[in-house]
């Protein structure tokens, strides 16, 4: 079964799905990547210092213990973003966490 977007008439399937959706290139400078300057990774905040009730950050941009930006810092910035929902995984579980002071 294929599951219906928002908008989407019924009878659209296949590559035609595509034409209900929204599609962008980033190719502004300030759109694309950043890189982690020297000095900067003590700015980074943590997955539950989002500083908004019921906001919980996520990606390789938190403080994470790497702290650059990579699949393995996306990956670790996500599980640390469930650990503060859920409480899961544990720290102990989380490749490369170290505490943080």
């Amino acid at each position: 079964m294929v599951e219906q977007l928002d908008g989407e008439p019924n009878d659209v399937l296949g590559e035609s799905r595509f034409d209900f959706q929204y599609w962008r290139a980033n190719i502004q400078p300030s759109e694309r990547y950043f890189a982690c300057q020297t000095g900067t990774a003590k700015y980074r905040l943590e997955a539950g210092e989002s500083g908004f009730a019921n906001l919980t950050l996520c990606e390789d941009w938190i403080q994470t213990s790497s702290n650059v930006g990579s699949v393995e810092g996306a990956m670790a910035g996500g599980k640390l973003a469930s650990l503060v929902i859920s409480g899961s995984p544990a720290k102990e579980e989380i490749y490369g966490f170290k505490p943080f002071s």
